[in-house]
């Protein structure tokens, strides 16, 4: 089998998106009265980071994978990076609960239950959702109250020309909000950056000129709400293959379904995107 360096990215690839994980899913291993940590990785390809969470907590927590189809990684393909990357030999496999693959796409409904994960993580694969809104409304409903979602949201993407380098565009009466400033307006959405355990602070840098976007090294952290809506209806999905052979990932255009959000201000940079 082929290891594709896109589908067989680990632990150290998922630290440096979104940050460790293996400290917080300690710390409820930790608190747990028994029951296994449930963590679902979005776009989980051969299931690298699933071998080694497995690796190194064992029954301790349950894991669960989503690939669109299983050509993205099936559990036969998982079984065999697991021998090739040498995590895990036949013996142990056989004496081990596997990861749980699923296969469907994460824009529609999901197989699973409300509140019922206790960590959702995601890496490189959200630029791929076609309704990348929808998947944020739906990681919501299946979160626990005291659950936790890190999602590298890959919003800016430097290598592609000005017009297709941002993955969600957001408008609101002819003017265009950031994604970044859009969700200050919801407590349980935040920016962070991989090397800083507080929300990123980027507004002093584009005040400065020094910036004229966040750092395409931002992730977003997402607590459970109930109710969650974040009042966007999709306008358009422009698949960026259809483009250029060589691009990849679905550009997503929105719009404000109704006025119930402030009118924002003509210049984003003079109001801070959130309070940390």
């Amino acid at each position: 089998m082929q290891l594709y360096e896109s589908r067989i990215r680990g632990l150290a690839e998922l630290t440096r998106a979104i940050g460790d994980i293996t400290t917080e899913i300690a710390a409820r291993v930790n608190s747990s009265t028994g029951n296994p940590v449930r963590v679902l990785e979005l776009g989980c390809g051969f299931g690298v980071v699933l071998l080694q969470l497995m690796r190194r907590f064992g029954d301790k927590v349950e894991l669960h994978g989503v690939n669109y189809s299983a050509a993205g990684g099936d559990e036969n393909m998982m079984r065999e990076t697991a021998r090739e990357l040498k995590i895990f030999s036949d013996e142990e496999m056989e004496d081990s609960q596997m990861p749980c693959l699923r296969f469907f796409d994460a824009c529609a409904a999901w197989p699973y239950p409300e509140s019922y994960f206790d960590m959702i993580i995601s890496q490189s694969s959200f630029i791929w959702f076609p309704d990348k809104i929808a998947a944020l409304e739906l990681i919501n409903r299946v979160l626990k109250h005291d659950g936790v979602a890190r999602i590298d949201m890959g919003i800016e993407r430097g290598s592609l020309p000005p017009e297709y380098r941002t993955s969600i565009l957001i408008w609101d009466r002819g003017r265009l909000i950031p994604f970044w400033e859009y969700i200050a307006h919801f407590p349980n959405l935040r920016m962070k950056r991989p090397d800083q355990s507080r929300p990123a602070n980027w507004f002093i840098k584009l005040t400065r000129g020094k910036n004229t976007h966040p750092s395409k090294q931002a992730f977003l952290e997402m607590r459970h709400k109930d109710n969650f809506d974040m009042n966007l209806e999709l306008v358009t999905r422009i698949d960026l293959r259809e483009i250029h052979e060589k691009w990849g990932g679905f550009q997503s255009v929105y719009r404000l379904k109704n006025q119930i959000t402030p009118r924002w201000p003509r210049d984003y940079a003079t109001s801070v995107p959130f309070q940390s």
